[in-house]
């Protein structure tokens, strides 16, 4: 019907104002009853279907998520790396069950993480502080040794296959699909059960030897700080062999006093502080000995009689062996990623990591030889500079003094590794009390928990007792098959046999996609091989270290 209209200048009414609104707006008209009739007889139920319209006519596409989307979403769900349960230890360590605290969004956000995981650069740092050690000192040797044209190119090669090794190990939580919390949780996926308990014991024995020499280290650098005759008194066999069991124990509980407090920290978190202090002591220890280097080789070099170097040297073994001890801790990897906040900046870290100990292992190796070429081929540098003159003397004590804060910061990160594969040998928490959490059941584990890293300590503390010689083939013992075994044979083989599980899974179908994988140069056969010619290169020289060393087993110590 016509809107009604007001006369001109006087105000519309409410009902003159909704017919005026509803005869320009189509969708406010009224219905009327033959359109209601129609609209009542094309939805009617009587046949039990509804007509649809034209909703059929629309393309499938419509409906069909694009493709990038898709694979966005499977990437940020399907992400797998290093990790572990921050959760459950810190609620154990308050004398509270993991259980009975409750699963609520547990699934979802883990928000007791950021108090136990730590920052990227620390992790950064505990990696390097492990790795950078005493073999630093005898690189320039391994120059000395093997001549500068074989001595830069083993060492260069060895540092990029250390940076290939470490950069697979962080691919594998995404190419078995699994989240990884430890060294011997891949050990009991890939390997039977008693090759994974006999990897684990290697483990325990491999950071149990590397605890024992670091506490060694720790003597030798005392002796070379407080002793008045460097060359002479600065020998720490000499000492074991001389020193009467008083002394001897006397130092070891003196040793003790600042050892077992710092063993009771046994987290990425904790152990940050410590990891920083070891890296910024080991660059300043570097800088020291390379200034005595660039000096001596400098006055040598404008002196009467110039210093020769060796295009190739003549004891080439000794060389490569001093190289490879360099290179050392590979196995602390895992523990370290698994405390990571960020586990998704793994390989960025892990690049950082890696490409700073080549530069600082080239640099320091590279000064060190064009200061004392030749004449350290039997001595490493720092025993060279204990028999000069006073000034170089003053030198090594400043190393020493500094080597063993580096040694007491970096004692807990390698018992870190000790405690966490004792631990999981002896199943702590998975005792059933534990699982019912039951209040007895986990002040008695919090008791154990102490009592074990007590006890480890104490037996690392008792291998000071003994002689020169029983410590000489002590060292190599561990170092000979446990610490080859654990440190360069494994980690280079987890690469190869993640590849090979990742392949069972893109043949069974379990693998949604397979581009969620990065493989090197974009070719599944260039990753496979690659990796399976490295873990056949590492476990070669695996069993030329082992060798070596069981073949100087009778000798002096070095």
């Amino acid at each position: 019907p016509p809107s009604p209209r007001c006369p001109s200048g006087a105000m519309p009414t409410f009902a003159q104002a909704v017919a005026s609104a509803q005869a320009k707006a189509p969708l406010m008209r009224a219905t009327s009853m033959e359109e209601a009739a129609e609209d009542v007889e094309m939805t009617s139920f009587s046949s039990g279907l509804v007509d649809a319209g034209e909703t059929f006519q629309l393309d499938r596409k419509a409906f069909e998520i694009s493709y990038a989307l898709s694979n966005e979403a499977l990437s940020e769900t399907q992400t797998f790396n290093f990790c572990r349960s921050a959760r459950k230890s810190i609620l154990l360590s308050l004398g509270v069950s993991a259980h009975a605290a409750g699963n609520t969004e547990q699934a979802q956000v883990d928000i007791l993480t950021p108090y136990a995981k730590a920052s990227n650069q620390a992790c950064m740092n505990a990696y390097m502080a492990v790795v950078l050690g005493p073999g630093t000192f005898r690189l320039s040797r391994a120059i000395s040794r093997c001549g500068w044209l074989i001595g830069f190119g083993a060492l260069l090669c060895l540092s990029l296959m250390h940076i290939f090794i470490c950069l697979r190990l962080v691919e594998v939580p995404q190419l078995i699909r699994q989240d990884v919390p430890n060294a011997t949780f891949l050990a009991k996926l890939f390997l039977t059960r008693r090759a994974y308990w006999v990897v684990a014991v290697l483990s325990v024995a491999s950071w149990f030897g590397a605890s024992a020499i670091q506490l060694s280290n720790v003597i030798s650098n005392i002796l070379t700080v407080v002793a008045f005759d460097v060359a002479e008194y600065a020998d720490v066999h000499k000492f074991r062999n001389t020193a009467p069991f008083g002394w001897k124990l006397f130092a070891v509980m003196m040793l003790a006093v600042t050892i077992v407090p710092l063993s009771l920290k046994s987290s990425a978190k904790d152990l940050q502080t410590k990891a920083s202090y070891a890296v910024y002591a080991m660059l300043a220890i570097g800088a020291v000995e390379m200034c005595c280097a660039f000096i001596h080789g400098t006055f040598q070099l404008l002196g009467p009689n110039p210093i020769d170097y060796d295009m190739v040297g003549s004891n080439i073994i000794d060389g490569l062996f001093d190289m490879a001890l360099a290179f050392g801790g590979i196995a602390i990897l895992p523990y370290v990623l698994a405390d990571m906040l960020e586990p998704q900046n793994a390989r960025k870290v892990v690049t950082k990591a890696t490409t700073r100990i080549m530069f600082f292992y080239l640099a320091v190796a590279m000064v060190g030889y064009f200061g004392w070429a030749n004449s350290i081929q039997i001595m490493t540098p720092l025993q060279m500079m204990m028999s000069m003159s006073f000034g170089y003397q003053s030198c090594a004590r400043i190393i020493s003094l500094l080597f063993i804060i580096k040694t007491l910061t970096t004692f807990p990160l390698t018992f870190w590794p000790l405690y966490r594969e004792v631990e999981s040998l002896l199943q702590l928490d998975e005792v059933l009390g534990v699982q019912l959490h039951l209040p007895w059941a986990v002040r008695r584990q919090m008791v154990l928990k102490v009592a074990t890293k007590i006890c480890l300590v104490t037996m690392c503390l008792l291998t000071l007792l003994l002689n020169g010689q029983s410590s000489h083939r002590m060292v190599l013992l561990f170092m000979g098959i446990p610490l080859n075994v654990c440190h360069f044979a494994f980690p280079a083989c987890v690469g190869c046999l993640a590849i090979r599980r990742h392949w069972q899974l893109l043949k069974t179908g379990q693998e949604a996609r397979e581009d969620t994988v990065e493989y090197m140069f974009h070719s599944k056969k260039i990753h496979y091989w690659s990796v399976h010619v490295m873990a056949a290169v590492m476990i070669a020289i695996c069993l030329g270290l082992s060798s070596y060393m069981v073949l100087n087993l009778q000798s002096a110590p070095d």
